[in-house]
């Protein structure tokens, strides 16, 4: 990050539980697609495009989160609030927003993300 960038702060513990929430869909999307693609279901349907872009939405927020947070910079010593860049937190919102929308959609057809 750059000295000259904008920078906002985000909790920590928001990140973590982004992060979490992003490696359980990856898990039960994962399970998803291998039991669509052993069915022998239509892969071309709209369903199965939507678990996809969910497994790239997801696998991306990762992505970023392991990507920018190698390096963290705390606000305080309490650590409760990290210090990232305003394009990163601007990316990293766009992904989560879209990634709320797409498992709205997967949910209008009786799927879920949600652990059991």
């Amino acid at each position: 990050m750059s000295d000259e960038e904008p920078t906002r702060t985000v909790y920590t513990q928001d990140l973590i539980e982004i992060s979490l929430e992003s490696n359980e869909n990856l898990d039960v999307l994962v399970d998803l697609v291998k039991d669509k693609v052993n069915e022998g279901a239509n892969l071309r349907s709209h369903i199965f495009s939507t678990m996809c872009e969910l497994i790239w939405l997801n696998s991306y927020i990762l992505l970023i989160l392991k990507k920018d947070m190698q390096n963290l910079n705390f606000k305080d010593k309490d650590q409760k609030e990290v210090i990232m860049s305003k394009t990163t937190l601007d990316v990293l919102l766009s992904l989560v927003v879209a990634n709320h929308a797409a498992t709205s959609e997967l949910n209008s057809f009786s799927y879920s993300l949600s652990l059991h």
